[in-house]
């Protein structure tokens, strides 16, 4: 089902995303989401999804320092078939992990379905709870973010299209910095100059503490106030695209679906995809052509930054 709104309101749409194969994916389920809170970690789905992603089409320039802290480091993903008299798109990619756990090293696959598709893609390590609190991980996706349109020039990538996406955690950070200029500004960036957000399972509509295993990570009224992202929704946003599984019973899709509604509201571009079945780790199988099934969320991600 599909149904348009006009180029500058939301577009909603219910996609298949689930995998043929019912043992298949609950391996992929049972190794991916075993223990997690609100993203995948480094676990065996991973290292199943590392397994089957081609180690071609692309370059990787790994460990970039953004910070002084260990954590802020960074890998460039380059494609290898890039016109090199073009600068080309870049995407910055922060995986989620419930701000405590997770590694770019985990995320391959992501980098190279990206680069494949002819972008620059970066993707971000962060400081983790208990090391920081809110706001810390989202002023070092901040600083990783300004990093890149500092340097990315001279690794072919074009500084004056920068999209942010995320998964998850990351997906709720790439959207705070792209909907609450604050954090961007402190680093030098205008927020108004993100080409576009795209955010997957993203927890956007959420109280953080009437979850046990974050109310640390979100420590006061304050801060559970600042995270919440419908709260944030602002005219002249970026334009976006959310997406999320009708499956997921971490993130529901009401997230994306509030969000959206708000967003659209207020007159900003909004592009909303809910996968049918998927759930909140494996939708991201979407950017394993050997694992996605019938999931088009690779090839929709890519149509979004095409056209933003």
């Amino acid at each position: 089902m599909k149904i348009m709104h006009g180029r500058d309101k939301a577009i909603w749409r219910i996609g298949r995303a689930a995998i043929p194969d019912p043992g298949r994916r609950r391996l992929i389920q049972g190794g991916a989401m075993a223990g997690l809170a609100l993203g995948l970690a480094a676990c065996n789905g991973l290292q199943i999804i590392d397994a089957v992603t081609p180690d071609v089409g692309y370059a990787r320039v790994a460990d970039l320092s953004y910070g002084a802290a260990p954590r802020q480091t960074l890998d460039i993903y380059l494609p290898t078939d890039r016109d090199p008299h073009r600068l080309a798109p870049v995407v910055v990619f922060f995986y989620g992990g419930s701000w405590r756990q997770g590694s770019k090293d985990s995320y391959r696959f992501i980098g190279a379905y990206l680069a494949r598709a002819g972008y620059v893609a970066v993707l971000s390590d962060y400081r983790l709870y208990p090391e920081v609190r809110f706001p810390g991980f989202v002023e070092d996706c901040a600083a990783a973010t300004a990093f890149v349109r500092r340097v990315v020039a001279g690794y072919g990538g074009d500084p004056a299209r920068l999209f942010l996406m995320g998964h998850s955690a990351g997906a709720h950070m790439a959207a705070l910095l792209g909907l609450e200029p604050s954090y961007l500004a402190a680093v030098g960036f205008d927020a108004g100059d993100l080409a576009g957000i795209v955010g997957i399972s993203g927890p956007y509509d959420h109280d953080f503490g009437t979850v046990r295993w974050l109310a640390p990570v979100f420590p006061d009224a304050r801060s559970r106030s600042e995270a919440r992202i419908v709260d944030k929704a602002r005219r002249g946003a970026p334009p976006m695209f959310l997406a999320n599984g009708t499956g997921d019973t971490l993130v529901p899709a009401r997230n994306a679906v509030a969000l959206a509604e708000r967003l659209r509201g207020l007159g900003n571009r909004v592009e909303v995809r809910l996968y049918d079945g998927a759930g909140h780790g494996d939708i991201l199988l979407g950017f394993t052509p050997a694992l996605a099934g019938a999931s088009t969320l690779g090839f929709d991600v890519v149509s979004f930054l095409s056209e933003a």
